[in-house]
């Protein structure tokens, strides 16, 4: 199937960069862009340098806006810290544990994903699992949770295939912020091309 959508950069060779932060936006760009924060995020992101806002997302932890558009089936962000992310990489009998509820937040995003791969084009998303912490942290285990390192880094895989998840890592919660206004920056320009070639319902 055709992604009507211009190409986005190489995702997982940027999330391997440590040591700047990610701010390749790309020539075009008009800077009508917001970021929305789900009104639920306890502890937010607040390194940013595009305007943003406290927001009721349906799924995921951030989001955008350009201009009066909200792409939040389009683009998703759940952001978890390391100790976040490792306390939900088990699975508790009742099953309404912390893995549990994650994985509804992905197959929310699945849902998502069909409906843009079955509607109108232009068809491309990005639906992203941005962890704080590096695959050192984990394999060296630098969280609070018992678990096997191992078992934490067969998650994050089982995870990425699943549910068609680009997973990143950021060292830190200002490299966070930048990559979740990278995307969102990428996702306008995507979204504003296809609008003008009467490709996008809203």
């Amino acid at each position: 199937m055709t992604n009507s959508f211009a190409p986005l950069p190489a995702l997982r060779s940027l999330g391997d960069l440590a040591d700047r932060v990610p701010t390749n936006y790309p020539a075009d760009f008009s800077g009508d862009v917001t970021i929305l924060i789900d009104t639920r995020e306890q502890r937010p992101l607040v390194d940013w340098t595009l305007p943003h806002e406290r927001k009721t997302i349906h799924t995921g932890d951030y989001s955008a806006r350009v201009g009066a558009v909200e792409l939040t089936d389009r683009f998703i962000v759940e952001r978890k810290s390391l100790d976040d992310l490792t306390a939900c990489c088990k699975s508790v009998r009742n099953n309404d544990g912390n893995r549990e509820r994650l994985e509804r937040e992905f197959v929310r995003m699945v849902e998502c994903q069909r409906a843009m791969l079955t509607g109108p084009p232009p068809h491309g998303f990005l639906h992203a699992l941005l962890i704080i912490g590096t695959t050192e942290d984990i394999e060296r285990g630098y969280y609070v949770s018992d678990i096997n390192p191992r078992s934490v880094k067969a998650s994050i895989k089982a995870w990425r295939c699943r549910y068609n998840l680009e997973v990143v890592y950021a060292p830190n919660t200002r490299f966070a912020a930048a990559w979740v206004e990278l995307w969102a920056v990428w996702m306008a320009r995507a979204w504003k091309r296809g609008s003008k070639k009467g490709e996008v319902t809203t």
